[in-house]
C-alpha cells in the first residue's frame, strides 16, 4: 500500500480544520485510492498527558517527542477504523510522516488552554 499525504497544493482545508491523506492499493489488478481524515489535532493536544506534551513542547526539534506525542493524541480520538488500519499497515516511515503532517496541520501551538478552576492565593 502506498500513501500520499495531500499537500497544501493539492487540497483546500476544510472548514472543520480535518487533516486527509491517501492510500493507494490494487485490488484485483486495479488501483484503488481511499481518501482517509483525521479530526483537526489542535484541540486533542488537550486530553494528552501532561508529561508528554511537555517533552513535545520543551524540546520542538526532537522528533521523536513530536512522534509521541502524535501518537498519544490519535490514541485519545475516534479514528475511523478503516484509517487506523491504513495507518497500522503502512511502513514506519510514512506513517510517522503523516502523523507529523497532521501535528503541523492541527497547529497544536494554538491551542488556547481552559481558565483554571483552582484559586491562586
Amino acid at each position: 500500500m502506498s500513501t500520499t499525504p495531500k499537500e497544501p497544493a493539492d487540497h483546500k482545508p476544510k472548514k472543520d480544520g480535518q487533516f486527509t491523506f491517501t492510500t493507494t492499493e490494487v485490488v484485483d489488478g486495479k488501483k484503488k485510492v481511499k481518501t482517509h481524515t483525521l479530526q483537526n489535532a489542535g484541540p486533542l493536544a488537550l486530553k494528552v498527558p501532561g508529561g508528554v506534551s511537555m517533552d513535545a513542547i520543551l524540546e520542538p526539534e526532537n522528533e521523536t517527542a513530536q512522534l509521541r506525542l502524535g501518537l498519544a493524541m490519535l490514541m485519545v480520538t475516534d479514528v475511523p477504523k478503516d484509517t487506523m488500519a491504513a495507518l497500522r499497515s503502512m511502513p514506519s516511515d510514512e506513517m510517522m510522516t503523516i502523523l507529523l503532517r497532521w501535528l503541523n496541520h492541527g497547529q497544536v501551538d494554538n491551542v488556547s488552554l481552559p481558565e483554571s478552576s483552582g484559586s491562586s492565593d
